[in-house]
């Protein structure tokens, strides 16, 4: 974990998983789940407790994705398996075996699961059977939802295919990289689509301008978030401003103090000098 101060990034807790390659947040922000090689490690996102390993694939993980309740996780891996793992008690079920390496995988609001991989197909499970399977001719390494709307998927030549939903295998194409695509996300307002490649660029771009996601049943069209103001500081940063604070204070006061003093010595002096020249010509 990093903490993201005023003007510095700070290092606050180090977890012993090496070459992790898959980090998920839960949707509510309190848990995160960790790939450590085939096991899944969920963590408490506040303590830093680990909740519980789940040793589910025979191969390493590439793929995990928190349902939208967070009750249960999505995985897909190496061994051609996706697996559905209910967090409260561990049960599994598996949904898919392939002989191929599954890549990633996103689940619907309507019980849907859409997994890519090496096998060149979109594969739409519901009730832990395939419903529908999509040659698309070449590797897919990522996929992402904007439900109930467009399937996005990403390919190993650095295009997005942009499938409408329901599926029927029609789609668009966009060439955003000129490598594999190795990360894909819809931003929580939905207007946003960004892209992650081997080949070291970061692509962000709108993905449906004409929709405004900020209308509601009422009708009014409510002002967006705008950013915010606060910032995150250590306890000691803010200690130390305090105390520096409370010296500059000190300062002032020690010169309003000064000045006054030195107002009253004039005011007293100039009295003796007015009595004096009073006295002298009377």
């Amino acid at each position: 974990f990093i903490n993201i101060l005023m003007d510095e990034l700070r290092p606050f807790k180090d977890f012993p998983i090496k070459a992790c390659k898959e980090v998920q947040f839960s949707n509510g922000g309190q848990y995160f789940a960790a790939a450590n090689g085939s096991v899944i490690q969920v963590f408490n996102s506040w303590t830093c407790e680990l909740l519980g390993s789940f040793n589910v694939h025979k191969a390493k993980v590439r793929s995990i994705y928190w349902l939208a309740d967070d009750s249960a996780l999505l995985t897909a891996g190496q061994d051609g398996c996706v697996y559905l793992t209910k967090l409260k008690d561990g049960a599994t079920a598996n949904l898919l075996k392939q002989r191929c390496h599954f890549t990633s995988t996103v689940g619907a609001s309507d019980g849907k699961v859409y997994v890519v991989g090496t096998d060149k197909h979109i594969k739409v499970i519901q009730d832990s059977s395939v419903v529908m399977d999509v040659d698309c001719g070449l590797i897919l390494t990522q996929v992402c939802l904007l439900s109930p709307r467009y399937l996005f998927a990403g390919t190993e030549t650095g295009v997005v295919r942009i499938f409408p939903l329901p599926m029927e295998g029609k789609y668009r194409e966009v060439q955003i990289h000129n490598s594999a695509i190795s990360r894909m996300r819809i931003t929580p307002d939905e207007q946003h689509l960004i892209t992650v490649s081997q080949d070291g660029c970061i692509a962000l771009f709108a993905v449906d301008t004409k929709r405004d996601s900020t209308v509601r049943n009422t009708g009014r069209k409510e002002a967006a978030l705008g950013f915010a103001e606060e910032i995150l500081v250590t306890k000691s940063d803010l200690e130390d401003k305090i105390n520096l604070m409370n010296e500059l204070q000190q300062k002032v006061e020690e010169l309003q103090y000064q000045n006054e003093l030195q107002l009253q010595i004039r005011e007293h002096s100039y009295r003796e000098k007015l009595r004096d020249v009073t006295e002298k010509f009377n």
